[in-house]
């Protein structure tokens, strides 16, 4: 169900997105393109630059809105990603206790897949690639499906967030607002919590601690392995300076060290 779920929130993005731009979704299947995320000095995302290949279509470049003469697109985050649905996503997190184990789970089929030798060094490549990127997902969901969880389940928690949580920071509400507000409180915890992007750890670690007063794992390691994904999944595997990116079998085993040890201490701390 979640992944049918993750595959429907894809759909409705890139129709979400489509629409933004004022294009069809088919042209935009056309596209060549990379979303780029700008963050401040916190590592909290500002907005997102959506890059343009110059090999695209021009007749499809040109209908594009809001193009600069660099082939990009800013938005805010809530404008490209707000075409999901909030509460099936959140009832498929809650309903889901054994996340820990369901990280674990993934692990042992990276190690599986990795293992695998096709004899065809182009589909190793796509393998290896798709393996690394697999253990970051993996734990992206791991840290998003604890800390919804534990919120969720307990009213300490959840205040701690609301009191705490850095986008809420600067909300104003008028005194008239406060009754309608407390009793929506539930719901824009909810939404809060989904979007943020749980490989963002700059940004994790401070909910991590604020909510539920731990001392969050030193994630420098870990945050590289996060920056090597984005070079894969944004940029088709080179850096931003062009170099390519060599993810062979040592460096998916490398990933899956630095992710497992990290969500083993993350596990520890709060005793799942």
């Amino acid at each position: 169900m979640k992944e049918l779920l993750i595959e429907k929130q894809q759909e409705d993005e890139d129709l979400n997105l489509s629409g933004k731009l004022d294009i069809t979704i088919d042209e935009l299947m056309q596209l060549d393109y990379q979303i780029n995320e700008v963050t401040d000095e916190e590592g909290n995302i500002t907005s997102y630059r959506i890059k343009f290949a110059k090999t695209a279509p021009k007749s499809i470049l040109e209908k594009v809105k809001g193009k600069d003469d660099n082939n990009e697109v800013e938005f805010e985050p809530w404008e490209l990603f707000d075409a999901y649905y909030p509460e099936e996503q959140f009832e498929a997190i809650v309903s889901n206790k054994h996340y820990y184990q369901r990280f674990l789970d993934a692990v042992e089929s990276a190690n599986k897949l990795n293992a695998v030798d096709f004899g065809d060094d182009g589909l190793s490549v796509i393998l290896k690639r798709q393996t690394y990127i697999s253990i970051i997902a993996a734990l992206e969901a791991f840290l998003s499906e604890t800390f919804v969880n534990l919120t969720n389940d307990n009213p300490g928690y959840f205040r701690k967030f609301v009191e705490t949580f850095h986008d809420f920071k600067d909300r104003k509400v008028e005194l008239k607002q406060i009754f309608s507000e407390y009793d929506k409180i539930r719901e824009t915890g909810k939404i809060a919590m989904l979007e943020v992007i749980y490989h963002n750890l700059p940004k994790v670690s401070g909910m991590y601690e604020a909510t539920f007063g731990i001392q969050f794992p030193e994630y420098k390691d870990i945050y590289q392995c996060v920056l090597v994904r984005h070079d894969l999944v944004h940029r088709n595997g080179k850096t931003k300076d062009g170099k390519a990116v060599t993810i062979d079998t040592a460096a998916v085993d490398d990933v899956i060290e630095k992710a497992t040890d990290f969500a083993n201490k993350i596990a520890a701390l709060l005793d799942l």
